[in-house]
């Protein structure tokens, strides 16, 4: 089998593992290719841990160079990783991919996504521009997240999230001195220049509310504060606070309480039954963010922390979202954001990309 990825991001540990291609190159040869603009060369991140011997990594610039590899590797299945419409050359490079006629595979991750009965009435009557062979559905959520997409096939998946935490054998237990804050790179992130996102807190003040709010925990709480560092974090702002790389899962297992914004790393406190604290400030506000945390907290009945008003011991307490109080809540969560109902965890992804090669439409 010889699978062909085209993405608007150069490769990372995270885009690997987020594409199900580690594992998949276990037994799979794949070819890799960075499709070069604007996007690719603002989204930095930290180099790959390791070479993987099965994965082929090429960079192109324009579509004549694209077809030369394709003519040479003659891949079986194209995995389309870019968004169509962000720009008018990926719209041009999903309409050149698709004259290919080479089954074409999306996988849908997508998690947080909200109104789901007004989202899936619209997008039954939006019309559909991108139409794909193959969806991988990584969860409930995800069948009705692409409007504007259309596939012949649906395979129902859960995201890599429980497949690490599945495979992850280290034990769960509650270090109650460590509470873990989950970095999401907020106000550096490459989305924010890719997009020219603007109204943005300086990172300077966005990162000193963060340690204000750490010492406070130390101080009052008794608590250590250690960050799971986002992939795209290149340096340390958080002053003596220790951020920990390639480590999130490990991390959140042995966490009393998880803090965070939006991240999707949520998966792991989850799915190890962790306490939740989501945090949030004025400036945050400003921001469509505002509106996942906003309902993300909504979803496990609390409010966010604002870090930008007075808190203390008690406020803090009450904004935390424990777990034993919400057991049904959790199990909700897995359901619609974290493996699709239909999954079953017997099945196989070697499988599915089996049966994509070997679909004959009816």
């Amino acid at each position: 089998m010889k699978i062909l990825v085209v993405s608007y991001k150069k490769p990372s540990e995270n885009i690997l593992n987020q594409l199900f291609l580690n594992i998949l190159s276990k037994k799979i040869k794949i070819t890799f290719v960075t499709y070069e603009s604007r996007v690719s060369t603002k989204y930095k991140t930290r180099t790959k841990k390791k070479k993987n011997s099965n994965i082929n990594f090429f960079s192109v610039k324009n579509l004549s160079t694209l077809d030369k590899i394709i003519k040479k590797k003659k891949p079986q299945i194209i995995l389309n990783y870019f968004i169509e419409n962000l720009t008018y050359e990926f719209e041009k490079l999903y309409i050149h991919l698709k004259q290919k006629n080479i089954p074409s595979l999306k996988i849908i991750e997508h998690p947080f996504q909200w109104y789901r009965p007004f989202r899936k009435l619209k997008n039954k009557i939006s019309k559909k521009k991108y139409i794909y062979d193959h969806a991988i559905l990584c969860s409930k959520i995800s069948e009705y997240s692409h409007k504007h997409h259309s596939f012949k096939k649906k395979y129902f998946f859960c995201n890599i999230n429980y497949v690490q935490f599945k495979n992850d054998k280290e034990k769960i237990y509650k270090n109650k001195k460590l509470n873990v804050f989950l970095d999401e790179n907020f106000v550096d992130h490459p989305d924010v220049k890719i997009h020219n996102l603007t109204n943005f807190p300086t990172s300077e003040k966005y990162h000193n509310q963060l340690i204000v709010f750490f010492d406070f925990i130390k101080k009052e709480f008794k608590k250590k504060v250690c960050i799971a560092a986002h992939p795209t974090t290149l340096k340390n702002k958080f002053n003596q606070y220790k951020i920990t790389y390639d480590n999130t899962l490990k991390l959140v297992k042995k966490a009393n309480l998880i803090m965070l914004h939006h991240s999707s790393a949520i998966d792991y406190a989850i799915l190890s039954k962790k306490d939740l604290l989501f945090l949030t400030s004025n400036e945050i506000n400003k921001l469509q963010d505002a509106i996942v945390i906003n309902k993300l907290s909504k979803f496990f009945n609390t409010r966010p922390l604002n870090l930008s008003m007075k808190y203390d011991y008690k406020i803090i307490e009450k904004r935390i979202v424990r777990y034993k109080d919400n057991v049904n809540v959790y199990n909700n969560f897995v359901k619609e954001f974290i493996k699709h109902p239909k999954f079953s965890n017997s099945t196989k992804l070697e499988k599915i990309y089996n049966d994509i090669i070997s679909y004959k439409e009816s």
